[in-house]
């Protein structure tokens, strides 16, 4: 794991964060571009990509709605070449949103965009199936309803105390 590894003059190249450090002057282009969106486009769901990545926000949203999605591995921006798809999906973005619209309003979205030198793209499509679909180069690689993965079922155990063996415990502390 990490906390074991070396660290080098060249670490902080090599070995990437798990949890990415927020950017203030993106943070705000992000929100200018966002509130101009909403407020000349007809946007019907946006959600910021937090923890649990694309695969938490899309299936939130569209579960919603008892909609699917449809999503495109290729057609995602990516914050370094060579991610897996499991990486792609789950990986906590900061500075991201996610808008759904109409068709028709995608490309006064992209230009908004734009103006704000935002990295933006169609990733995907909300469906009527209820489940949310993962393509890599048009083929489906995961796929579940989308229900399922927004709200999923909490299994309950029985819990019970720890039996102590005899002469173990009781209280008393013993030096290690």
């Amino acid at each position: 794991t990490f906390a074991s590894e070396e660290l080098t003059s060249s670490s902080e190249l090599e070995d990437r964060p798990a949890v990415q450090v927020g950017d203030p002057f993106t943070k705000k282009m992000v929100m200018e571009a966002s509130f101009e969106i909403m407020d000349e486009i007809e946007v019907s769901g946006v959600k910021d990509l937090g923890g649990g990545g694309l695969t938490c926000c899309i299936s939130e949203l569209v579960a919603k709605c008892d909609n699917g999605a449809r999503v495109s591995l290729e057609a995602i921006p990516l914050r370094e070449e060579g991610m897996t798809p499991y990486e792609i999906m789950l990986s906590e973005s900061q500075e991201r949103m996610i808008f759904v619209m109409a068709p028709d309003d995608v490309e006064a979205a992209m230009e908004i965009c734009r103006k704000y030198e935002l990295p933006a793209a169609v990733i995907g499509e909300v469906t009527d199936t209820g489940r949310m679909i993962v393509e890599s180069e048009g083929e489906g690689i995961a796929g579940l309803p989308a229900k399922l993965l927004a709200d999923p079922p909490v299994g309950e155990r029985e819990a019970r105390k720890a039996q102590r063996p005899e002469g173990q415990g009781g209280g008393k502390h013993r030096p290690l």
